[in-house]
């Protein structure tokens, strides 16, 4: 007998592919699997999910950006901070309008 994880009670082959146990219906195997997980206590670590604010606060942050553009108005001026590979992904207009001009 080969040694096997989890159970060693499986469905011979020739079980499987006898039509009349309705396994294998029209080149279709149906499988029913039950799982059963047994915790002692719940897992010490649950992964949070912050990617939104995550992304939100990095695209907010002028820190890391390559591109900013200065948005003037009669009011006031406005620097708008970009990601370079990001504008190229989602813009090409504004990333083209950001390739010739001087990094500084």
């Amino acid at each position: 007998e080969r040694p096997a994880w989890g159970s060693s009670i499986f469905a011979e082959r020739e079980v499987l592919l006898d039509a009349s146990n309705n396994y294998l219906v029209d080149g279709n195997l149906t499988v029913e699997v039950d799982i059963q997980v047994m915790l002692d206590k719940p897992p010490a670590w649950t992964p949070t999910d912050t990617v939104r604010s995550d992304m939100l606060e990095f695209l907010d942050a002028a820190d890391n950006t390559d591109v900013s553009f200065e948005i003037c108005s009669e009011d006031e001026n406005t620097l708008l901070y970009a990601h370079g590979p990001i504008l190229a992904a989602r813009c090409s207009t504004l990333a083209s309008l950001a390739e010739d001009c001087d990094p500084d």
